[in-house]
């Protein structure tokens, strides 16, 4: 009986250990250093599909670093000393729940204003809120650009809207998508006089 005992708890933390999939934190960096966590912007990168072997590391670190090649854009240059940069390593699946991952950040980073999860994956890169809603966050998919992350940034950072044509939304050139405070820098108004960015 003892045997069938042990054989069961062996099954179910086996099972329960694939359900509930926990990344392993395995430390953190500051990158760049604008200023007091209190009265600067806090950038978080989380390694998403990355495991704790050199090559794996090294693959992150470089992407961490030419994604951060942003800070070298305008606006992003005339304001550096107003950006912390932070790189967490984690040894994580590309299963990852952002949910988990974030709540074991916040154990080491005491202030948090944009997460950018940089997935060991190739795609596109999308931002996932802005400032203005809660928990700002962007998917950064390799090669992790500098370009890309600056477009990102733009969108939680500034809240502003993608202003390349896109068959659903500018069927003939012309915005046609839905009028919207948040997106500051788009509008279907044409009357001058009334725009949101008049003065």
């Amino acid at each position: 009986m003892n045997f069938w005992k042990q054989f069961s708890a062996a099954i179910f933390f086996l099972v329960l250990s694939n359900y509930t999939n926990a990344a392993t934190f395995n430390g953190i960096e500051t990158v760049h250093q604008g200023g007091d966590p209190e009265r600067v912007i806090d950038i978080v990168y989380v390694s998403v599909g990355f495991d704790n072997s050199s090559d794996s590391r090294d693959q992150y670190d470089v992407a961490v670093s030419n994604s951060i090649g942003f800070m070298t854009f305008s606006p992003f240059a005339q304001y550096e000393s107003y950006f912390n940069i932070h790189k967490l390593y984690f040894d994580s699946t590309l299963t990852e729940e952002y949910g988990g991952l974030k709540n074991i950040a916040k154990q080491y980073v005491s202030d948090v204003d944009f997460w950018v999860f940089l997935r060991n994956e190739t795609g596109r890169s999308i931002a996932v809120n802005s400032i203005i809603d809660s928990d700002p966050t962007i998917n950064l998919f390799l090669p992790a650009s500098p370009g890309v992350i600056a477009h990102e940034l733009g969108h939680v950072l500034g809240s502003l809207s993608d202003e390349y044509l896109e068959s659903a939304k500018c069927p003939e050139g012309v915005y046609t998508g839905t009028e919207s405070s948040l997106q500051l820098n788009l509008t279907t108004d044409p009357d001058l006089s009334t725009l949101k960015w008049k003065h």
